[in-house]
């Protein structure tokens, strides 16, 4: 298991509503291990998928329809100027934070939605890559959450081409083996097998890192079978070249819109990983208990 302490309060608070800020959200990231600094380009709330443990309830009208990205940019400034003066660490909501944790680990494309459905994405990370220059943290990675139904698309292909010519991460997602858990977990009207080609289509081209989230459903943990199907995929993954930098496991930290989930426990997660282990000796895998 990571060794980061698991209870740190601000781990289990991930909100995109920070200030009367629309766009931009700081958060101290499990994942990251720090502060991260969250652009969401999906205030609308809209997603290609579905996910029964995601936080965003879709069910309610969202506050913002359309992004100013000029105010977004001015949210962003305002973010990076209170952590680089220490003025957020002041703020009630980080003042807990512990020490070795008040550090800057990256820009984060995330949010309540997948990030590259946004029509000008590459636009925005150009802009990003820009600003970040500007502020001197061209070393500060940026980090680009997708469920990889889009990456096909040329308009995302041109966002990722920047990507890869700077310090970019990219987290795919991978929750599940089979074509049923996938629909039951992520919902979605693309396939299981059309985003395991978009990971391995751009794992050929750089280095990805995966991100699975387990949990507990309507009571019962993810049954044997699904486990073997799930590591079958992972295996067919590096058989295609997939260039695999870290498979992260974790589990839920906050509360879903589902009432089905549950955390799946610190011993779970930890067989998980001793099977991948077992089975795919060459792959590195961390897992992450109750937070992320």
């Amino acid at each position: 298991m990571n060794a980061t302490p698991s209870d740190v309060r601000q781990f289990h608070d991930h909100s995109r509503h920070w200030r009367d800020f629309r766009y931009v959200y700081p958060v101290i990231s499990r994942r990251a291990r720090g502060l991260s600094i969250g652009i969401n380009l999906n205030p609308d709330k809209r997603c290609n998928w579905n996910c029964v443990y995601c936080q965003v309830d879709r069910t309610a009208a969202p506050v913002v329809e359309h992004i100013d990205e000029q105010r977004l940019f001015d949210e962003l400034t305002c973010v990076v100027g209170d952590a680089t003066t220490g003025t957020l660490w002041r703020e009630p909501s980080f003042v807990s934070t512990p020490h070795g944790l008040r550090l800057m680990r990256d820009f984060a494309l995330s949010g309540d939605g997948e990030p590259t459905s946004y029509p000008r994405f590459a636009e925005i990370l150009d802009r990003l890559l820009r600003f970040r220059k500007a502020c001197g943290f061209e070393r500060l990675p940026v980090t680009l959450f997708t469920n990889a139904t889009l990456l096909h698309l040329s308009r995302v292909q041109a966002g990722l081409a920047l990507l890869s010519n700077a310090t970019g991460r990219v987290w795919c997602k991978l929750d599940a083996g089979t074509e049923s858990s996938f629909q039951r977990v992520n919902a979605s009207r693309y396939s299981l097998e059309h985003c395991l080609n978009n990971i391995a289509a751009l794992g050929r081209q750089r280095p990805i890192e995966i991100q699975s989230m387990f949990m507990v459903y309507d009571g019962a943990p993810p049954p044997d079978e699904e486990i073997a199907a799930y590591i079958g995929r992972l295996a067919w993954l590096v058989e295609q070249g997939t260039r695999i930098e870290r498979v992260q496991l974790y589990t839920i930290a906050r509360p879903t819109a589902s009432q089905h989930c549950a955390v799946l426990d610190d011993d779970a997660l930890e067989r998980l990983k001793l099977k991948i282990n077992a089975g795919i000796p060459a792959l590195n895998v961390e897992s992450f208990s109750g937070a992320t």
